[in-house]
C-alpha cells in the first residue's frame, strides 16, 4: 500500500506532537493536508 495523502489534525495541546508527525510524513514525500490549529495558545 502506497499512501500519498493524509489529514491531520490536533487541539492546542497536541500542536507540537502534530509538527512532528507532519514533519516525518512530508520528508517521506506524503502530501500532508494540516485541519487542526496553527498555534499552542489556546
Amino acid at each position: 500500500m502506497n499512501i500519498s495523502q493524509v489529514y491531520i489534525a490536533s487541539d492546542h495541546a497536541g500542536y507540537e506532537a502534530k509538527m512532528q508527525v507532519k514533519s516525518i510524513l512530508e520528508n517521506m514525500g506524503v502530501l500532508v493536508i494540516d485541519l487542526g490549529t496553527d498555534n499552542a495558545k489556546k
